[in-house]
């Protein structure tokens, strides 16, 4: 029997966020210092923002149990990316001592107990 969807939507949501965490502890671990979590801007959002060797990086988590269907990576959808880089533009305006700092844009794909960090994983001009 399905669960209700009220229930499926938490389930994913409560799995989500162990997975950003996750994340955040293992970018802690390689000498990133968390900015913001889950920076929500007009057009979408954020799940971290990091300093690491003095570049800023917006970075999006995605989890995947297994690498069906193309795995965590190929899910961030080019939609999912323009928004990321419109919440970025949003968070560099907000914030100008930043707007001068080196950015990019990092993917950390968890399929299963993998955690992939795919640095520069896409471009602004996207």
């Amino acid at each position: 029997m399905k669960a209700p969807k009220l229930l499926q939507k938490f389930n994913k949501r409560a799995i989500g966020d162990a997975k950003e965490r996750l994340a955040e502890r293992f970018l802690s671990r390689q000498g990133a210092t968390v900015i913001e979590r889950n920076l929500h801007g007009p057009m979408g959002e954020i799940d971290l923002i990091l300093e690491h060797e003095h570049c800023l990086i917006f970075v999006e988590t995605r989890y995947r149990k297994n690498k069906s269907f193309g795995g965590a990576a190929v899910s961030v959808s080019a939609s999912k990316r323009k928004k990321i880089i419109a919440t970025a533009q949003y968070y560099l305006q907000s914030n100008p001592k930043r707007q001068h700092s080196p950015c990019r844009f990092d993917v950390i794909a968890i399929e299963g107990d993998d955690i992939n960090w795919i640095k520069d994983a896409f471009q602004l001009s996207e």
